[in-house]
């Protein structure tokens, strides 16, 4: 049995949040805006407006910057003190996820407007829950997906590069990883075996990422939407969206999640640790030449780590390593690891990783960089 699933809706295209109001009306008639901070400056005038003219109310509240148990518990309070209807999530994954999460203890529905496209969560009916540390320690799965995601491109062409390079080193992953679980006859994120759909969705992904990333990069240095923009962030917030939730994620993930463990790595964002992991992958697989130096040209020509020292990890690296693996390689069930080639052990992950290290240095190398 296959199991499908994608939000309702998904609307893309420049200035799109000025329609929000007239977009969420169906869905409530007070709404809870949990927003990070630069969205609150630049867009806050703007959604206030269109709600009057829809006839709704919004209040906003700030996002504290860390999805944690606590501030989901705020937010749910929130929630259910001020009688909100409906939460629109206004900013980055993590302002997102926590959105979501509290639309699903208080039961209402959830909008959700990434400002930057540096990761697959938009989409997703799931959430990364971090410790107040920064270290990812636990996740949380919903029933369904949010009830409308609506993306401003002129907002994603107005952030920081390295947060749209960081989406793409995310969308990179979701073909490759649906690709393990689709071979190895696995199951995907959704409890689902992978339907010809999810693996689809997951290829015109990275076929999207080859043609489109550099240029979309460009855009944003720019600040301007071009086609190849529009392209890259619906890869990265639709297509990886649903390519992972129904094609299933692999051992890039897991070793991004070990690596927040890391404080080296700590200030890169989630799409970075998630591009390298994906050459680990590669190599765990030993994945053709020609597969592996296109993925590494990829990388860096937008800019994503290859190696451990472009994600800031210089010394004792194999300790920490290894502590890496043992943090990624848990009990069946609770890790993504699992969606890899049967018989595969803590010495291959741990080898992987260094040979993808070795691999990613000896390019740079290569292209003088």
């Amino acid at each position: 049995m296959i199991r499908i699933q994608a939000p309702p809706r998904y609307i893309q295209g420049k200035n799109a949040l000025d329609e929000l109001g007239q977009l969420v009306k169906d869905f409530g008639d007070n709404f809870l805006i949990l927003s990070g901070n630069t969205a609150l400056k630049m867009k806050k005038d703007d959604i206030e407006k269109g709600f009057k003219e829809a006839g709704i109310n919004c209040t906003f509240e700030r996002f504290t910057g860390e999805i944690t148990y606590a501030e989901i518990d705020r937010v749910a309070d929130i929630i259910r003190k001020g009688n909100f209807n409906g939460i629109i999530g206004l900013g980055g994954g993590k302002v997102l996820d926590t959105a979501k999460t509290a639309a699903a203890k208080t039961n209402i529905p959830v909008i959700i407007s990434p400002t930057i496209a540096s990761s697959d969560a938009p989409c997703s009916a799931v959430a990364v829950i971090y410790d107040e540390k920064g270290n990812v320690c636990g996740f949380e799965f919903f029933k369904s997906n949010p009830d409308l995601v609506l993306v401003d491109s002129q907002m994603i062409a107005n952030a920081p590069v390295h947060t749209l390079v960081a989406g793409i080193g995310d969308a990179l992953a979701t073909y490759f990883e649906a690709r393990v679980g689709y071979e190895e006859h696995k199951k995907n994120v959704v409890g689902s075996y992978i339907s010809q759909t999810g693996y689809g969705l997951a290829k015109l992904c990275y076929e999207t990422l080859k043609r489109d990333a550099l240029k979309a990069v460009q855009a944003v240095e720019l600040n301007v939407v071009t086609q190849a923009l529009e392209n890259v962030i619906e890869a990265n917030t639709y297509l990886s969206g649903i390519g992972f939730e129904n094609g299933g994620v692999s051992c890039a993930h897991s070793i991004q999640d070990a690596l927040t463990a890391i404080p080296e790595c700590h200030e890169f964002l989630h799409g970075h640790r998630v591009a390298f992991g994906t050459v680990a992958l590669l190599v765990l697989q030993d994945k053709s030449e020609e597969e592996l130096e296109d993925v590494l040209k990829l990388c860096t020509d937008v800019g994503l780590p290859v190696t451990l020292k472009q994600l800031g990890l210089t010394e004792d690296v194999e300790r920490k390593i290894k502590e890496v693996v043992n943090i990624a390689y848990v009990p069946e069930g609770e890790s993504s690891v699992y969606n890899i080639p049967e018989g595969t052990t803590l010495d291959d992950i741990y080898a992987a990783i260094l040979m993808a290290d070795k691999i990613g240095q000896e390019y740079l190398d290569k292209i003088g960089k």
